[in-house]
């Protein structure tokens, strides 16, 4: 992972961490993290082996995306 895709990546999941504290009135715990991570993960239909920046281009930063 590159500087520029781990902050995308983390502009990602801020908005989704975020609205759960709203919605919620509470603080978004280190589980609650680890579950929407596991979830994005799921989504993309990864193993555990995989991670999401092993073959992803959508982080990244220039290029051309597929």
């Amino acid at each position: 992972m590159t500087k520029i895709s781990g902050l995308r990546y983390i502009f990602l999941l801020f908005s989704t961490f975020v609205d759960h504290s709203i919605h919620t009135r509470s603080a978004f715990t280190v589980e609650f993290v680890k579950e929407v991570i596991q979830d994005l993960e799921n989504a993309k239909g990864l193993n555990e082996e995989q991670t999401l920046f092993d073959s992803s281009l959508e982080f990244r930063g220039g290029g051309r995306h597929s």
